[in-house]
């Protein structure tokens, strides 16, 4: 079983498949594996992906999780020493919801290492438009089996109720994530977004991209959160070509 031993955390890690690098990040409540059932065999044909579970998540500790203000830095700096550790260069980064926060982190801390990013669930920044959905979260409605199948699945109400104090910590505070920081992510970066995404509206997605100088968005109309299983063959599509154009 791999274990990244890193400062204070020990991350685990599987890496499936051959061919270029690319780091998949899930998002809050997931694995490196649990959230993309049928996209990881799919991308394991193609690449050698490298799938992390997140401090606290899965089976990397500490658990259960506190969230501070910059948690998804610390995890994007996480992921920076595990791609650092694995001597992995020219990477795509591919990040879903709370994973595409870190993902567009990742080409500001080790820009060296990155080749390109995409991201589906992700803005860049938080708007309070959204903090109903924030506190919606509280509700554990989202709550599957499949997801309390998973390692330490005992601490979600814990976790959960200091994600959202974060998440509104974060948006009283002006909600920026890498929004102010866009210009400096030079590599390409397709964000994907569904219309009908309540903690990632078109309108934040659209106003990040502009502000990349290297960004293209992908809207998904009549879709939400989970673009890659409510329209999985348009977002295979979207996503391959956008890699292969890079």
């Amino acid at each position: 079983m791999p274990i990244f031993h890193y400062q204070d955390i020990a991350l685990f890690y599987e890496i499936f498949g051959k061919g270029d690098p690319l780091l998949l990040i899930h998002g809050f409540m997931g694995t490196g594996t649990s959230e993309f059932p049928a996209l990881l065999p799919r991308l394991a044909e193609k690449y050698q992906v490298i799938a992390a579970d997140l401090r606290g998540y899965g089976q990397s500790p500490p658990k259960p999780r506190r969230y501070g203000i910059d948690f998804y830095q610390q995890d994007a700096k996480d992921l920076a020493a595990l791609l650092e550790h694995l001597n992995l260069s020219n990477v795509m980064v591919m990040g879903y919801s709370d994973g595409g926060e870190v993902a567009l982190w990742l080409p500001l801390l080790t820009p060296d290492r990155i080749r390109g990013v995409i991201t589906w669930g992700a803005t860049g920044h938080f708007s309070p438009i959204i903090k109903p959905a924030i506190l919606g979260m509280s509700n554990l409605y989202w709550r599957t089996p499949q997801v309390d199948a998973l390692h330490g699945a005992e601490h979600i109400p814990t976790m959960t109720k200091h994600w959202v104090h974060s998440m509104l910590k974060i948006i009283d505070a002006g909600g920026d994530i890498t929004y102010s920081q866009a210009a400096q992510i030079t590599c390409p970066v397709l964000m994907c977004n569904g219309t009908l995404d309540d903690l990632n509206p078109v309108a934040n997605a659209t106003a990040m991209v502009d502000a990349l100088p290297n960004g293209q968005l992908m809207v998904y109309d009549k879709i939400g959160h989970a673009i890659h299983q409510e329209a999985p063959e348009q977002f295979w599509r979207d996503t391959q070509t956008f890699i292969q154009s890079i």
